[in-house]
């Protein structure tokens, strides 16, 4: 063994040969496996197996780990954060967890169904992972869903700051930010705002 063999793994090495015949270590190549007899490839990456192994491993493939400091409150945590000093005071496992995904939509939007592209609908609330508008949507997951964008020839609400009332046109294209329509309406074809036509008024009053 080298020096830089040992200086890169000791305190893996000293973890296990404190523990009895038999113990494994994970490692990691290419992916992660475990070994009751490494080696100590400088090239490997080695950690203790330990009941914290899944958020250790999780560190090195770039997720981040969170600790739930109160009720609902996860901070995130650094990368060489010590898991047996914070169990030694009194940091249970079960408030840790790895960082949730941040969801691909969120309440407000309006989406599409992948398998049905002209229903259109606006999310009014997310359980989990479903997603609801007036009745069940789907999964909170772009498999399934995509973000309502405009195609060329669909009905939409248009307004602007200066022409606050929604007019329904049809859409052409997008020039910058701003959404081109067919027809000429309050004087102009080019508008900040839009959202789809679903056979009914504009959440713009809805929601009032």
């Amino acid at each position: 063994m080298t020096r830089e063999q040992y200086l890169k793994h000791k305190e893996v090495m000293d973890w296990f040969y404190n523990q009895p015949e038999g113990t494994e270590v994970w490692y990691k190549i290419r992916q992660w496996d475990k070994t009751s007899t490494p080696k100590w490839f400088e090239k490997y990456i080695y950690i203790v197996n330990d009941k914290y192994a899944e958020f250790r491993k999780a560190i090195i493939d770039g997720e981040t780990i969170q600790w739930e400091r109160t009720e609902n409150n996860w901070i995130d945590l650094p990368k060489d954060y010590d898991f047996i000093e914070a169990g030694q005071n009194g940091i249970k496992i079960e408030e840790y967890r790895i960082k949730l995904e941040e969801p691909n939509f969120k309440v407000g939007d309006w989406v599409r169904v992948k398998e049905a592209p002209d229903d259109v609908y606006k999310i009014t609330d997310i359980d989990g992972n479903e997603i609801y508008g007036k009745d069940y949507i789907g999964y909170n997951t772009s498999e399934q869903i995509e973000l309502w964008e405009p195609k060329k020839g669909e009905k939409i609400w248009v307004w602007n700051n200066y022409c606050t009332h929604p007019y329904l046109a049809t859409f052409v294209t997008m020039d910058g930010d701003m959404y081109c329509t067919s027809e000429k309406l309050c004087g102009n074809s080019y508008w900040d705002n839009c959202e789809p036509f679903t056979g009914e008024l504009p959440t713009k009053y809805k929601d009032k």
